[in-house]
């Protein structure tokens, strides 16, 4: 994906791989440490979303040198992991939208009209979309999986959850992982033009001549698929957003994490729901706004 580009880094290097091992630089050597703030700042999310840019730049530069989709050219690279009913990550989701029913109902939300319509939905935005640019996709771009060094500078990491498709998709993710209700409401255009530059700008220094769709063509994509960083961020914040106790007792203890991603997870949300506030406020502006959102986009 590097063997045309001409820029700044979106990766650490990697210096081995084979089937059972990596082994990549040191960023920590350099430098480069986790945001531990809750959400990014303006700064760190246009950063993040620069290097978003220019991963997703590499990956249309890698296709026009093949000649082909690198859906085709890899397929077994990216089938899809999440929106998939036979694997452990489609399981874990399955249970996050279930989780996500249960959730709306403790705040006397309407959810009638998203089962099982959303989750369909989401699952056909996944995918390569027909007549639109697709690109490889992180699809898990929370906080933790972005790393920053002094002078603000991101580089992704982990890449176990790749699919191909819009770009969009990613930049929902990154925009709803890492920011409030609030904050989308007066920058996230600002962010999307931020990334746009930096992917225009990115591929026009190429030597190739690439067709770069226009702004507004990725801004319509957007709305029509955001609501599947929305989806994913009720599933990840529901259990990143509990105190750190409570997430230890999670992520610590074989029974509780087996049944919390496979079984049932609002026996330990739904206490919390009722006694934090902090916690119960979060969640409703989160679910407010993405029941809000699969109204309109399943014009119900």
């Amino acid at each position: 994906m590097i063997q045309d580009y001409d820029g700044e880094k979106w990766s650490p290097t990697c210096y081995l791989a084979k089937n059972d091992i990596l082994v990549l630089e040191d960023l920590r050597e350099q430098g480069f440490t986790l945001r531990s703030q809750e959400t990014m700042d303006i700064n760190s999310l246009k950063s993040a979303a620069a290097t978003l840019a220019r991963f997703h730049a590499c990956s249309v530069l890698a296709e026009r040198r093949l000649g082909k989709p690198l859906n085709e050219a890899f397929p077994t690279f990216f089938s899809e992991k999440i929106c998939n009913n036979t694997n452990k990550f489609g399981q874990v989701a399955k249970v996050g939208y279930e989780t996500q029913i249960l959730m709306a109902k403790k705040f006397n939300l309407d959810t009638t009209f998203i089962v099982p319509n959303i989750y369909d939905y989401v699952s056909e935005m996944v995918r390569p979309q027909k007549g639109e640019l697709n690109v490889v996709c992180h699809s898990d771009l929370y906080k933790y999986n972005i790393m920053f060094n002094g002078n603000n500078a991101a580089l992704i990491l982990d890449y176990q959850l790749l699919r191909y498709a819009s770009p969009v998709i990613d930049l929902s993710l990154l925009l709803h992982l890492n920011t409030t209700p609030e904050f989308r409401k007066t920058s996230s255009i600002n962010i999307m033009k931020h990334y746009y530059s930096v992917f225009n700008d990115t591929l026009q220094r190429s030597k190739l001549q690439i067709n770069i769709p226009p702004y507004e063509n990725m801004i319509q994509m957007y709305h029509k698929c955001k609501i599947v960083g929305m989806a994913t961020s009720v599933d990840y914040l529901a259990s990143l957003y509990l105190s750190p106790k409570l997430r230890f007792k999670i992520w610590n203890e074989e029974k509780v994490l087996e049944r919390f991603l496979i079984h049932s997870r609002i026996d330990i949300l739904g206490p919390e729901l009722e006694t934090n506030i902090d916690y119960a406020r979060k969640m409703k502006n989160i679910l407010c706004e993405y029941l809000d959102e699969a109204k309109r986009v399943l014009k119900l």
